[in-house]
């Protein structure tokens, strides 16, 4: 596909979700994931407070070290922190997420899969989140990487400092982009884990670029937050180091709404190219 149709196609694929937006059953996953988010975020922010002291301390200690544990540190370490604890709950409970609003949406859309919701979900459970580790696993590699960049190097030379954050940004959205589909595969055709990786990439590259931009177009949209996020020590000293959490804050909402965006739509080009193959 030319860039062209496949703007168009990725167009199309967000403009038939557009329409369920106004359906509140379909913002329920989202919200309980956000509400999980915003749950973390508020541990890490208050882990001192007595109620959720016997959580926080443990948690800043492991994710942060003693160091997090005091202010304005906290705030410095946050960012990584929070990120550290979104890996953990995106294998266990965002797997989940995922795949019940793909099967809300599919059905909305028409596809009808045999069997109950709940039950459906229950059945995959195992499935879904191991699909979630080697996409996880991926990204922690690159972000290894990354960090193997000398740091003299990084802050000297703006070329390698934004040619290392654009081909890691890159890279993240490819990696997403050849998942993609993954849940779909094991939610709606009862695929395995190998073969639902399998799938997805093979269904990600009959279809590229109208994946690489319903996945690219929010990451990209994000990342003036995951701008800021990197470069936490330039504004803790200048700004209110709370403004952090004010900005992770930000960031979820965010992600509550193109989540329900990118899932939807790539439940919608799923449909598309399965349907027309066959």
């Amino acid at each position: 596909m030319n860039i062209f149709l496949s703007l168009g196609v990725a167009g199309r694929a967000y403009r038939s979700i557009l329409p369920l937006m106004l359906r509140p059953a379909h913002w329920l996953p989202f919200l309980v994931l956000a509400a999980v988010q915003y749950v973390a975020l508020g541990i890490l922010v208050a882990f001192h407070q007595p109620v959720v002291a016997p959580i926080g301390v443990p948690l800043i200690r492991l994710a942060g070290g003693d160091k997090a544990m005091h202010y304005p540190m906290l705030f410095l370490y946050l960012p990584s922190m929070y990120s550290r604890i979104m890996l953990v709950v995106a294998v266990l409970f965002a797997s989940v997420v995922v795949a019940v609003a793909t099967l809300r949406f599919a059905r909305t859309l028409g596809f009808a899969p045999a069997g109950r919701a709940p039950t459906s979900i229950r059945r995959h459970l195992p499935t879904l989140i191991l699909v979630s580790v080697p996409p996880t696993l991926a990204i922690l590699a690159l972000s290894w990487l990354a960090g193997q960049v000398p740091t003299d190097l990084i802050l000297n030379n703006p070329k390698v400092r934004w040619g290392v954050r654009g081909g890691v940004l890159l890279a993240v959205v490819l990696v997403q982009s050849f998942v993609s589909y993954a849940t779909a595969w094991v939610v709606l055709q009862g695929h395995s884990v190998v073969a639902a990786l399998r799938d997805s990439c093979r269904v990600t590259a009959r279809t590229f670029l109208p994946t690489f931009l319903v996945i690219a177009i929010p990451v990209v949209a994000l990342y003036p937050i995951s701008y800021v996020m990197q470069r936490v020590d330039l504004f803790v000293g200048k700004l209110r180091p709370e403004t952090i959490a004010g900005l992770l804050a930000l960031r979820i909402a965010a992600e509550l709404l193109f989540g329900f965006l990118i899932v939807g739509a790539v439940t919608r080009l799923f449909l598309w190219r399965t349907e027309s193959a066959r």
